[in-house]
């Protein structure tokens, strides 16, 4: 089975085309002002360089967030509009739960929300707490071991850090094919805070 993998909410631009569990071909930048117009022209890269077609697509895999409220936005409607247009199954993914995928528990993911705070969710052997925002000491505070993508954060700190995923692709991948054997994935974004719009004075 071939799958397409977006990931447009984290602090990098991820895309990557897996068959089975093997990674074919992958596109990681940072992400940045553009990538609405850019994502496409990636995906179809993609296909070029893993000398596949657009019908041999089996699933897209994208995360929910939380994250940048735009990228959820352009990740979602873009795997969206491919999976309709090929009829083919669209699977919404928590990047959290992601990230947790192989690490040990207990552990809390904290991803960095550029507002001087993380996104979080603390996981345990059988169960997890919602995703929330905490700040710097509340994250030390709790005592576990932490997975971040800001790790320079905690240089000063007594945290035990786990490492990031070397490959967050295949976290995705995982994470989806888990749930998909449990149950039908919603496309539902996961959004903790609004959007922050600047509305123009009269």
């Amino acid at each position: 089975m071939l799958h397409l993998i977006i990931d447009t909410s984290s602090k990098k631009l991820t895309v990557a085309l897996c068959e089975e569990t093997k990674i074919c071909a992958k596109f990681t930048d940072e992400f940045n002002i553009g990538t609405a117009e850019r994502l496409i022209p990636i995906i179809d890269s993609l296909f070029i360089e893993a000398q596949k077609e657009r019908n041999d697509l089996n699933t897209v895999i994208v995360t929910l967030g939380p994250g940048s409220f735009t990228g959820v936005r352009i990740g979602l409607s873009t795997a969206k509009g491919i999976g309709d247009a090929l009829d083919i199954t669209v699977l919404g993914i928590s990047a959290l739960e992601s990230v947790a995928m192989d690490m040990p528990r207990p552990c809390i993911v904290a991803l960095d929300t550029k507002r001087n705070d993380f996104y979080t969710q603390q996981f345990f052997d059988n169960a997890s707490t919602d995703p929330n925002t905490s700040s710097l000491e509340e994250i030390i505070n709790m005592g576990i071991p932490v997975v971040t993508d800001t790790p320079e954060a905690f240089k000063d700190t007594a945290v035990k850090l786990l490492p990031y995923p070397e490959n967050f692709a295949l976290n995705l991948l995982k994470t989806a094919l888990q749930q998909a054997r449990v149950s039908t994935s919603d496309t539902d974004p996961i959004y903790i805070r609004n959007a922050e719009v600047t509305i123009k004075q009269k």
